[in-house]
């Protein structure tokens, strides 16, 4: 039987990293993984860090890169039982705010290479992770006559509180007997 001829493939990705927003003390996980003939080489890299490149089952300090090519930054909590007793060892390396940045998955063969990016970004708390609040009855542009009051809305959704500015400095209420917080967040001028 002849034996078939071997197709020569460049590196593919089948999985790209995907840019994440985490909170400190928590783990991140990068996937990335990629495909060719003959199987390429995966490694992956801080931008704008010198400490070179990480490939798979090495380890960085609390930052590692999986068999299968995905970067694990942070450690856990790690358990060793002997002889029927429990032993832990506990390491608590989390995601900080130094490890936020860009952070590139490279595959690479003989045949060319593929680079794919992410951006890690850790926020101080939950808070940071919710999304914008979105404005769902804004005010509008009111023509009124001179001395009559007017109340200008605003009801929106994803945030605790709605705050009124005019010209940049915050209009607190009872700071200005013509300016008043009404229901609902909205903002009372009196005439």
């Amino acid at each position: 039987m002849p034996t078939l001829p071997l197709i020569s493939a460049p590196p593919v990705f089948v999985v790209r990293p995907t840019s994440q927003r985490l909170v400190k003390s928590t783990r991140a996980k990068l996937d990335c993984l990629a495909t060719g003939n003959p199987p390429p080489t995966m490694f992956w890299m801080k931008e704008g860090h010198t400490s070179g490149i990480l490939l798979p089952g090495h380890e960085q300090g609390h930052v590692r890169v999986t068999q299968e090519g995905s970067l694990i930054i942070g450690k856990r909590q790690h358990f060793l039982v002997f002889k029927g007793f429990l032993i832990m060892f506990f390491f608590s390396e989390d995601v900080s705010d130094v490890d936020s940045g860009f952070y590139s998955c490279a595959a690479a063969s003989e045949w060319g290479s593929v680079l794919a990016r992410a951006e890690l970004r850790v926020v101080d708390s939950a808070d940071a992770l919710k999304h914008p609040p979105i404005i769902e009855l804004g005010p509008s542009n009111q023509t009124l006559k001179v001395g009559s009051s007017a109340s200008l809305p605003c009801e929106a959704s994803g945030q605790d509180q709605t705050v009124w500015l005019r010209d940049g400095i915050p209009v607190l209420d009872g700071m200005h007997p013509r300016y008043r917080l009404g229901d609902r967040d909205s903002l009372e001028i009196r005439g």
